[in-house]
């Protein structure tokens, strides 16, 4: 089972100072790690919000990022990573 890690935006300057997707998506890639779930306490937009902003920027910019809710809460996961945080080979 994929262990999940949550992100407290107080943790990475870039989320502290700025929700904007870019920053976001940005700091999560930083981090090399498979799954996240947002904290998206003392924000002024609703997670539904995040996610449909989160994922459609990084669809657009081609980023190996897949967004979902679950139960209310956002999470991040990059489809360029294991289970174990190591990069995917492609063996073609």
């Amino acid at each position: 089972m994929v262990k999940f890690i949550d992100i407290d935006p107080k943790d990475v300057n870039s989320l502290g100072q700025s929700s904007s997707s870019s920053a976001i998506l940005a700091a999560f890639m930083e981090r090399n790690k498979k799954v996240s779930k947002l904290d998206l306490t003392d924000k002024d937009k609703t997670p539904m919000h995040f996610r449909a902003a989160l994922g459609a920027y990084a669809k657009s910019h081609e980023m190996p990022i897949e967004v979902f809710m679950k139960h209310g809460d956002v999470y991040l996961t990059r489809t360029d990573l294991t289970n174990t945080n190591k990069p995917i080979i492609d063996k073609s």
